[in-house]
Order: structure tokens, then C-alpha cells, then sequence
């Protein structure tokens, strides 16, 4: 199971399709569909295969120059091959077609830091703020921010972070999921698809984002309500199923219950609890059951930041 750490480059604008495509060289157009090969290359990229990947989404974003996801992820397999400004036009790229703009940002802001470009990664930084909440603990744990710690600057950024809602247990335990992470089924380690959830309605609400391995997408929003200490969420994906749950503290445990309601009519029950590890993943252990019946379906996965 890999893990890569979730970063950016340095800022040239990429503005024009032109302007962008400029950094794909005098390539050939894909002899393959576009998205295909957008597909392999994130796959590649997730397997370690850095050089291969940037070669293949390379190709993918010259025929998909209007698909921030895949600018995104050219971006991510430019920076870790080290070619900084590459990286940077692609994420500049990923934010203008409005695809993950707090995380371009931010990856934007890591690059800079990494290259000795202070006033640089701070002003993207603030960039990314703009953009949506960025969790407290992600930047002050962020290696590829080390550097800048030490200046004023980081810790007037610190302090703006600051949430009305911090101090209260049960608003502050969905900090947990903030980020961006690779989603993995336990028992076999085979990869589902990626999870980004982040902060939005100053605190009281987390977006949340899944692309699963075939390419479809869900969108989930939780909010919490405050005068009965409990989150609700609620989660729609391209295929109709719509889910409802709510979310309780209990004992230090964030635990939510509801119902996922298929487009079929299909109905099925389920609890959720999501527990912190060590090595800084997450497990998930998730209970469904179908109304009338006494036994559940367990299902296990593991969330491993894409930024660590």
C-alpha cells in the first residue's frame, strides 16, 4: 500500500489552453481514449510509478484540457518527479476549471515551501484559506511546511484558522476526516477510489467528496447542529442512491446511523465509526443491515492520507 504526500509547485500562469498545453512538450495526441488514459496514469501514480504516470496524464490532460481532476492529478506525478514548475501550471490549472482549488492551493503553497519561496508558499497559502477551512493540525504536521514555521507568518496563518466551533468535542471529531485520502478495503488492500473532505459554512458544515475506481462520483455534505450536539449527513451519488444519517459522540467516538436508499427502492441500515491510527490512516467499520433482518454485513476500509 503506497502512501504520497499530497503537494504543490511553483506559480507561472497557465491561463489560456495554449499557455497549458505548452507544458506537454510536442507530444502526439492520444491514440487511446482520453479518459482511459487519465485512468491508468492516476492508477500508476498510486502505485509508485511516478515517470510512467506523468508520461500517461500527460497525454490524458492534451485531451482532456477542461477536466481539473485530471490536471490535478498531472500535477500531484509532475511535483513528485520533481518538476516543480510542470506542477505548479497544473494545479493552477486544476483551480481555474474549479477542481479542488483549497487543495491546489495548498499543493501550490507545499511547493513553494520546499523550494525556499517563503512569501510565495504564504500567499498561497492564503490563497487555499480563501478557498475553503484547512485544518490546524494538516499544516502544523505537514513536513513540506517545515521550513516555514519558524516565521511570524505561520503563526498569524495558525490563528485564523480558528474555528467558532473549537473546544466542543462532538463539532471538532469530524476534524478527523479533513483531507484528502486513499481509500482501501481492509482485507484485501485493494484500492476503492479517493475521499476529500473539507471544512465549509465556517466550521459547521464538511464537504465531502468520493471518485471511486470506475471514475463515478458522490457528493456529501454534513452539517452540525449545535443546540443538539449531532451531525447529519446527507449523501448523493451520480447512480441515485441517497444517503441519510446522523452522528453522534459517544464516548470519544464519532457514530453515525441511517439509511442508504438505492435507486431501485433497494433500503439498507447501517452504522458508521471511524477510528484514528497510529501510522496516521484511518479505519472504517461500517454495519449494513436490511430492514427486517437480524444479522449485518460488515465492511472494513482504510484511509490513508494522500498528504503524509
Amino acid at each position: 500500500m503506497k502512501k504520497f504526500t499530497l503537494v504543490g509547485a511553483a506559480i507561472a500562469a497557465a491561463a489560456a489552453a495554449g499557455a497549458a498545453f505548452a507544458l506537454l512538450g510536442n507530444q502526439q495526441a492520444p491514440t487511446r481514449d482520453a479518459y482511459e488514459l487519465y485512468t491508468e496514469g492516476r492508477q500508476l501514480f498510486f502505485e509508485g510509478q511516478i515517470e510512467e504516470s506523468g508520461e500517461v496524464l500527460a497525454l490524458a490532460v492534451k485531451g482532456l484540457p477542461n477536466t481539473g481532476e485530471a490536471w490535478f492529478y498531472f500535477g500531484l506525478s509532475k511535483h513528485h518527479a520533481k518538476e516543480f514548475d510542470a506542477a505548479r501550471k497544473a494545479f493552477l490549472k486544476s483551480s481555474d476549471l474549479n477542481y479542488r482549488q483549497q487543495l491546489s492551493w495548498y499543493n501550490i503553497a507545499c511547493g513553494y515551501a520546499l523550494q525556499g519561496r517563503d512569501t510565495d508558499a504564504f500567499d498561497a497559502l492564503e490563497k487555499a484559506i480563501d478557498f475553503g477551512r484547512i485544518s490546524r493540525s494538516q499544516i502544523t504536521s505537514d513536513p513540506d511546511l517545515r521550513t516555514l514555521r519558524a516565521d511570524p507568518r505561520f503563526t498569524e496563518i495558525i490563528a485564523e484558522l480558528k474555528s467558532p466551533l473549537q473546544g466542543i468535542p462532538a463539532a471538532e471529531a469530524m476534524d478527523l476526516l479533513i483531507g484528502t485520502w486513499e481509500v482501501y478495503d481492509e482485507p484485501t488492500e485493494k484500492w476503492l477510489g479517493t475521499m476529500q473532505a473539507q471544512h465549509t459554512l465556517n466550521g459547521y458544515g464538511v464537504e465531502q467528496q468520493w471518485t471511486n475506481y470506475s471514475g463515478s462520483h458522490s457528493w456529501g455534505m454534513y452539517t452540525y447542529i449545535a443546540p443538539e450536539e449531532i451531525w447529519v449527513q446527507l449523501q448523493s451519488d451520480q447512480d441515485g442512491t441517497t444517503v441519510r444519517r446522523e452522528g453522534v459522540l459517544v464516548e470519544g467516538v464519532l457514530t453515525f446511523t441511517g439509511s442508504c436508499l438505492h435507486a431501485d427502492g433497494k433500503v439498507e441500515i447501517d452504522s458508521i465509526e471511524w477510528a484514528a491510527q497510529e501510522d496516521g490512516s484511518i479505519l472504517e467499520e461500517r454495519i449494513i443491515t436490511t430492514p427486517g433482518s437480524s444479522t449485518g454485513k460488515k465492511i472494513v476500509l482504510r484511509f490513508v492520507p494522500q498528504d503524509r
